[in-house]
């Protein structure tokens, strides 16, 4: 504000375009993905890379700001943060076996590359669970998607529930260590999620040594049911 109290064109300017710029995007870029959105969300929740390439700065920055707003990139580093100091006090076979759990996640960390042309959105990656496709499916519907309040409200309880399911998961794995009941009710609970790679990802990142086991049991299993 200068001192006669008017304030600069180029900040009224940026205040008369706050709402696009804070909220907006993500009606555009819900709109501009279409049924590739899910696909944006899943590999948001997995922590992966993003690469955009073509298309206008605008359009690139939505895309960029929305994989931001569904990331959980926060929670994974306290998480990292956590096993290094539990690595500092565990016995070294414990240590050798988070090493394998994080060898896994590794090989599955991948670049989301997003192309963009005149006439299409391309992902290169179509991973994606249950759990992504229905709350992608929430963000899409008619009523919400050019509603740009609500499609935050819709991330922000996607990332809630996800909370709270990987706080259940980790109750039911420290229990699972000494019941095979649980370890059993643990492997339902995470099939019936729909959501099991991206939990184990998240709880595997945490590392403890005292679920360690459980986890390459856990991850064992499911890979056997997939399979059949």
């Amino acid at each position: 504000m200068n001192p006669e109290g008017d304030v600069p064109d180029d900040i009224g300017a940026s205040l008369q375009n706050w709402h696009s710029i804070a909220v907006d995007y993500m009606v555009r870029c819900n709109l501009a993905l279409g049924d590739n959105l899910k696909y944006l969300v899943y590999a948001a929740l997995m922590d992966h890379k993003l690469q955009v390439s073509g298309g206008t700065e605008e359009l690139q920055t939505d895309i960029k700001r929305f994989y931001a707003a569904c990331s959980m990139s926060d929670i994974l580093s306290q998480l990292r943060e956590s096993r290094a100091t539990q690595a500092d006090h565990s016995p070294m076979g414990s240590i050798d076996m988070l090493t394998d759990l994080n060898t896994t996640q590794a090989e599955s960390q991948a670049a989301l590359t997003v192309s963009i042309t005149e006439d299409s959105i391309k992902l290169d990656s179509s991973d994606c669970n249950l759990f992504c496709e229905e709350w992608a499916g929430k963000l899409a519907k008619a009523e919400y998607r050019e509603n740009a309040l609500r499609l935050k409200q819709i991330i922000d309880l996607l990332k809630l529930k996800f909370i709270q399911t990987m706080n259940v998961l980790k109750r039911l794995l420290r229990d699972a260590e000494k019941d095979f009941y649980t370890l059993y009710r643990t492997f339902l609970f995470l099939r019936d999620s729909g959501n099991n790679e991206i939990l184990l990802h998240y709880v595997s990142t945490e590392g403890s040594s005292e679920t360690a086991k459980v986890l390459v049991v856990l991850r064992d299993f499911i890979q056997e049911q997939t399979v059949q």
